[in-house]
């Protein structure tokens, strides 16, 4: 322990207070500077969805539902036929035929339902995609936020350490404490500045990831007010009817019960119907006749009645069955396990005044009421209380956020809006 001389006298309460004033104010400071070079969430989320990563990957959403909607034509191509007929020997006479054929094709308003359905999946799949960019995008704002919070509170720490250092200095000057004491907290002291170092670097990598990420520069991120949590039955159940996943999956399935059918009948016999303007002409050649040339086909399915296309068709069908299975039964665990853990948790506690308690151990110190270990414990102590309410925020914040992604939905109205926004 490091004790000082009793016969020394205390420092003077005013050069204890100024200290205190200083670092009080260094504190308030620093955070208003931060809450200035802070970039909203919802400024965030809405840049990183226009000009970021997210938005290359819904274009890509996108386009592959365009191409989901195309549906094969009812009718396919009409084949062009031109022929000429000749009967044999001097009196034969000559026919020119010009028609075209067309094939009926039982399965082509199996394949529009289908197309159309996939049409739908593909609106859902989209919802899905921007779901998954919001909390991807909120999740390294959360990240950056903690780091940028843990980081502030280490250079707090260190402030108030180097205040304790300060002190020792001018006690083991003085000669009231031996010089081997300070230098042991020197150790302690240059041992935390590493703490900084680490928390510093993390902020810096943080910053960087969701900077890439957003495709513009965030210096650090002012997070939305924390959104209350709804009753578990009726979280669970909107949960479930509103997940764009499973909605997407569900319009698949239709989409994929259509083209079984449209498998099927084309496994059936199948109508060509022909039509055509047809010229006979006389044996003498001295004139030719216009008429009417039609004519039907009928496709006789003998040897294959699409059996491949069926079986594939149908094994598509019994694994979108298991996948929808699959998936709903993990989001109803995800979703009661997120609302549990973010129900448990609670609000955010409030902050602790520890500029006050700092304040405080000051002043017992100067009044000579406690020890230089006594101030070193406040320091640390109050560093560890720091932290742990920005591990408290972290821990509520993220089961929040958890609860919104496994539902597919966010509670704060800032973030519903965006679903609204035309042309995105």
């Amino acid at each position: 322990m490091i004790q000082r001389a009793q016969s020394s006298p205390p420092l003077s309460p005013t050069t204890m207070c100024s200290r205190c004033v200083v670092l009080v104010l260094g504190i308030g400071l620093s955070a208003q500077a931060r809450a200035s070079t802070a970039t909203g969430e919802l400024e965030l989320v809405q840049t990183a969805l226009t000009q970021g990563v997210p938005q290359a990957q819904l274009q890509a959403i996108r386009a592959q539902g365009d191409a989901d909607r195309v549906a094969s034509p009812l009718l396919e191509n009409p084949v062009l036929e031109a022929r000429r007929e000749r009967a044999n020997g001097p009196a034969g006479a000559a026919t020119d035929v010009l028609g075209a054929s067309v094939q009926l094709g039982l399965g082509g308003h199996a394949e529009a339902e289908a197309a159309r359905y996939r049409g739908h999946a593909a609106g859902a799949w989209l919802r899905a995609g921007e779901v998954q960019a919001i909390c991807a995008i909120r999740e390294g704002a959360l990240s950056l936020w903690l780091a940028t919070e843990r980081a502030q509170v280490a250079a707090t720490a260190q402030q108030r350490l180097d205040t304790v250092l300060g002190l020792v200095d001018r006690l083991a000057q003085a000669g009231e404490i031996a010089r081997h004491e300070r230098d042991f907290l020197g150790l302690t002291v240059a041992a935390h500045r590493h703490q900084v170092d680490a928390t510093q670097g993390q902020l810096l990598s943080s910053r960087s990831a969701v900077s890439a990420h957003a495709g513009v520069l965030v210096d650090g991120v002012q997070l939305l007010p924390l959104a209350p949590v709804g009753a578990g039955d009726a979280v669970v159940a909107e949960g479930l009817l509103a997940d764009p996943t499973l909605i997407a999956l569900r319009h698949e399935r239709v989409a994929a019960e259509h083209a079984l059918v449209a498998a099927r009948r084309a496994g059936l016999p199948d109508l060509t119907v022909s039509v055509g303007a047809r010229w006979d002409a006389f044996p003498d050649g001295s004139s030719r006749t216009p008429g009417l040339d039609l004519g039907t086909g009928l496709s006789m399915p003998v040897f294959d009645r699409n059996q491949v296309d069926v079986g594939a068709r149908r094994a598509a069908l019994a694994a979108l069955d298991a996948r929808i299975a699959h998936h709903e039964s993990a989001l109803r665990g995800a979703i009661s396990a997120a609302w549990q853990r973010a129900s448990a948790l609670g609000p955010i506690p409030e902050a602790v005044a520890t500029a006050t308690f700092w304040t405080g151990a000051l002043d017992r110190f100067s009044a000579g009421e406690s020890t230089i270990d006594d101030l070193l414990a406040a320091a640390t102590d109050l560093e560890a209380v720091e932290m742990g309410v920005l591990d408290g925020a972290d821990l509520r914040r993220s089961a929040r956020l958890e609860l919104s992604c496994a539902t597919g939905a966010f509670p704060e109205p800032e973030l519903r809006a965006l679903f609204e926004e035309p042309n995105r």
